[in-house]
C-alpha cells in the first residue's frame, strides 16, 4: 500500500466508525493534532503507535509499516 493509499483507506475507517481525530488519538495515545497529521500522511509513527491506529481502525497489517515511513513533504503542483 501507499501512503495515499492508507491515507484514503484511513479517512474511510474513520467516516465508517463514525469517530473523530479525537477519539481515534485517545486510542494511539498521542495529541488529535500529531494523531491527525499522521493519519492525513504528514508524519510518521512508532511501530507501537501505528499498530495502535490500526487496531482501533481496522486497517490492512501493511499499513502499520507504511506509517512508520517519514512521508515526501512539499507543495503538490496540479
Amino acid at each position: 500500500m501507499t501512503r495515499e493509499e492508507i491515507t484514503s483507506t484511513i479517512q474511510a475507517a474513520k467516516a465508517a466508525k463514525k469517530l473523530t481525530w479525537q477519539e481515534i488519538a485517545k486510542e494511539v495515545g498521542k495529541s488529535p493534532v500529531w494523531t491527525t497529521s499522521v493519519c492525513l500522511g504528514q508524519n510518521s509513527m512508532s511501530a507501537e503507535h501505528a499498530e495502535k491506529l490500526v487496531s482501533c481502525l481496522g486497517l490492512p497489517p501493511e499499513a502499520a509499516t507504511v506509517l512508520q515511513q517519514f512521508p515526501t513533504k512539499g507543495n503538490v503542483l496540479d
